[in-house]
Protein backbone atom coordinates (compact mmCIF):
# COMPACT_ATOMS: atom_id res chain seq x y z
CA UNK A 1 0.00 0.00 0.00
CA UNK A 2 1.21 3.39 -0.56
CA UNK A 3 1.07 5.80 1.63
CA UNK A 4 3.21 9.08 2.49
CA UNK A 5 3.06 8.61 5.73
CA UNK A 6 4.36 5.11 6.22
CA UNK A 7 6.13 2.18 4.86
CA UNK A 8 8.72 2.01 1.69
CA UNK A 9 7.06 5.67 0.35
CA UNK A 10 7.85 7.83 3.52
CA UNK A 11 11.31 6.61 3.65
CA UNK A 12 11.99 7.38 0.18
CA UNK A 13 10.38 10.62 0.56
CA UNK A 14 12.79 11.18 4.07
CA UNK A 15 15.89 10.67 1.59
CA UNK A 16 14.37 12.77 -1.20
CA UNK A 17 14.06 16.15 1.22
CA UNK A 18 18.07 15.90 0.55
CA UNK A 19 17.23 15.68 -3.32
CA UNK A 20 18.92 11.87 -2.63
CA UNK A 21 17.01 9.13 -4.86
CA UNK A 22 17.57 5.47 -2.91
CA UNK A 23 17.84 3.19 -5.40
CA UNK A 24 17.67 -0.63 -3.21
CA UNK A 25 19.93 -2.95 -4.17
CA UNK A 26 19.88 -3.56 -8.00
CA UNK A 27 16.92 -1.41 -8.26
CA UNK A 28 15.28 -4.41 -10.45
CA UNK A 29 12.98 -6.01 -7.83
CA UNK A 30 9.12 -5.87 -8.96
CA UNK A 31 7.21 -3.84 -6.67
CA UNK A 32 3.18 -4.42 -7.04
CA UNK A 33 1.59 -1.30 -5.12
CA UNK A 34 -1.66 0.33 -4.68
CA UNK A 35 -2.40 3.31 -3.52
CA UNK A 36 -4.50 3.23 -0.29
CA UNK A 37 -8.19 5.07 -1.51
CA UNK A 38 -8.05 2.04 -4.01
CA UNK A 39 -7.57 -0.45 -1.47
CA UNK A 40 -10.29 1.30 0.90
CA UNK A 41 -12.52 0.92 -2.31
CA UNK A 42 -12.08 -2.85 -3.38
CA UNK A 43 -12.96 -3.21 0.57
CA UNK A 44 -15.75 -1.64 0.79
CA UNK A 45 -17.49 -3.00 -2.17
CA UNK A 46 -16.35 -6.81 -1.14
CA UNK A 47 -18.19 -5.78 2.60
CA UNK A 48 -21.28 -4.59 0.11
CA UNK A 49 -21.59 -7.58 -1.69
CA UNK A 50 -21.87 -10.85 0.01
CA UNK A 51 -22.00 -13.23 -3.26
CA UNK A 52 -17.98 -12.71 -3.02
CA UNK A 53 -16.44 -15.21 -1.71
CA UNK A 54 -12.33 -16.53 -1.88
CA UNK A 55 -9.68 -14.88 -1.98
CA UNK A 56 -8.56 -11.41 -4.06
CA UNK A 57 -5.39 -9.59 -4.58
CA UNK A 58 -5.60 -5.99 -4.24
CA UNK A 59 -2.27 -4.47 -6.32
CA UNK A 60 -1.96 -1.98 -9.28
CA UNK A 61 -2.05 -3.12 -13.20
CA UNK A 62 1.04 -1.90 -13.82
CA UNK A 63 3.77 -3.35 -11.13
CA UNK A 64 7.63 -2.01 -12.05
CA UNK A 65 11.10 -2.19 -11.18
CA UNK A 66 11.53 -0.61 -7.13
CA UNK A 67 14.19 1.68 -8.96
CA UNK A 68 11.64 2.80 -12.01
CA UNK A 69 9.18 3.56 -9.14
CA UNK A 70 11.59 5.73 -6.68
CA UNK A 71 12.58 7.28 -10.26
CA UNK A 72 9.39 8.57 -10.96
CA UNK A 73 8.50 9.63 -7.38
CA UNK A 74 11.99 11.82 -7.50
CA UNK A 75 11.05 13.01 -10.86
CA UNK A 76 7.20 14.33 -10.32
CA UNK A 77 8.91 16.18 -7.23
CA UNK A 78 12.18 17.49 -8.48
CA UNK A 79 12.07 17.04 -12.15
CA UNK A 80 15.67 16.21 -12.57
CA UNK A 81 17.16 18.27 -9.62
CA UNK A 82 18.02 14.88 -7.71
CA UNK A 83 21.04 11.94 -6.90
CA UNK A 84 20.37 8.57 -7.72
CA UNK A 85 21.75 6.83 -5.24
CA UNK A 86 22.41 2.86 -5.16
CA UNK A 87 22.46 1.18 -2.22
CA UNK A 88 23.77 -2.45 -2.55
CA UNK A 89 22.07 -5.01 -0.92
CA UNK A 90 25.06 -5.40 1.40
CA UNK A 91 25.13 -2.53 2.74
CA UNK A 92 20.83 -2.56 3.36
CA UNK A 93 21.70 -5.56 5.31
CA UNK A 94 24.48 -3.93 7.47
CA UNK A 95 22.42 -0.88 7.65
CA UNK A 96 19.22 -3.05 9.27
CA UNK A 97 21.19 -4.90 11.12
CA UNK A 98 21.41 -8.33 9.50
CA UNK A 99 24.47 -10.44 9.26
CA UNK A 100 26.21 -10.27 5.79
CA UNK A 101 27.55 -13.78 4.17
CA UNK A 102 30.22 -13.77 1.93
Amino acid sequence: MISKDQGLLKEVNQLLRFRVNPILGSGKQMLSWIHMEDLTRMLLFAIQNNALVGVYNACSSDPMPLGQFTRRIARRRYGICYIPFPAPAFLIKLFLGKKVRK
